[in-house]
């Protein structure tokens, strides 16, 4: 577990892109004298605030029910303790805004992949009774020696949250070679840096691809479903083999073309691989 915010649990497959805190700034009063300079008088902190980038994507979580849920906390302002995977009680938050990005959809509409943003804030109780409690608990570990509560155990990294999550790896590099075929054209002072890059994420790609095929092997169940899937699988590791096979490239065009191609096949593979995962996994969750 990554974290923990109220009742929901955020491990490694769905932490954070980004985690950025602002606030938590000392604040103090200026008082001015007859003579000489004002003095200072500590005031107290400003509040806390958390802003983290997250990833939804249909292979291991229901997008749209996972930002219907974000956005019921932020409208009833639940209050909602953060605990982080080691234990740690960092205090009492609220959601004050959770602004999302649809990136990828079916043709009905359904969320594939969504990017939510969510600023948090910091809540300190108004009575006297409420700030002593929550400064015992930031004293205690895991809020009174307690673990983390947890609805339902993380899911294990088994074959189909696995291999969904390997393909979600290659297509992040593919994007990578994609923009950096672009920038190898328009940035000829950085050629060769670029053609190392191309290099580096093809193989990480290629990578995520055969750590794909080697649990799709002991997925009896689901590759007999898969069949589109690990067919597109196999046309992309062929069309990283042509990237490779005009690094450094005699003519930008040969690198553009190839491109091309590798996009192509990544569109029809995260396809296929929504068709065979999100079903999948949804049904093991809820079951």
């Amino acid at each position: 577990m990554f974290f923990q915010l109220g009742t929901a649990v955020y491990d490694a497959i769905r932490s954070p892109e980004s985690w950025n805190v602002s606030g938590n700034e000392a604040s103090y009063a200026e008082h001015a004298l007859i003579e000489g300079k004002p003095r200072l008088q500590k005031t107290g902190d400003t509040l806390e605030e958390i802003s983290l980038t997250i990833k939804l994507f249909a292979s291991y979580c229901n997008p749209s029910q996972e930002l219907n849920k974000l956005n019921e906390s932020k409208t009833t302002g639940e209050i909602l303790p953060l605990v982080m995977g080691n234990g740690e009680y960092r205090g009492d938050y609220v959601i004050a805004s959770a602004n999302y990005t649809i990136d990828t959809t079916l043709k009905d509409g359904t969320i594939i992949e969504a990017t939510v943003t969510l600023l948090l804030k910091e809540f300190i109780g108004i009575s006297k009774q409420e700030v002593l409690q929550q400064a015992a608990r930031k004293k205690a570990f895991a809020v009174g020696d307690k673990k983390p509560i947890i609805r339902q155990p993380p899911q294990k990294d088994n074959e189909y949250a696995g291999a969904a999550k390997d393909v979600q790896a290659a297509s992040a590099q593919t994007a990578r070679i994609d923009n950096l075929v672009s920038e190898y054209e328009n940035n000829p002072s950085r050629r060769d840096q670029i053609v190392k890059e191309i290099d580096e994420a093809s193989k990480k790609a290629n990578k995520a691809l055969n750590d794909f095929n080697s649990k799709m092997a002991q997925a009896d169940a689901v590759r007999t479903k898969a069949t589109n899937l690990i067919a597109s699988v196999a046309y992309v590791v062929s069309m990283l083999a042509a990237i490779d096979s005009v690094l450094p490239p005699s003519n930008i065009a040969d690198l553009q073309n190839a491109n091309t191609f590798l996009q192509s096949g990544v569109r029809s593979m995260n396809r296929n691989a929504t068709a065979v995962f999100f079903p999948v996994i949804t049904r093991r969750r809820n079951g």
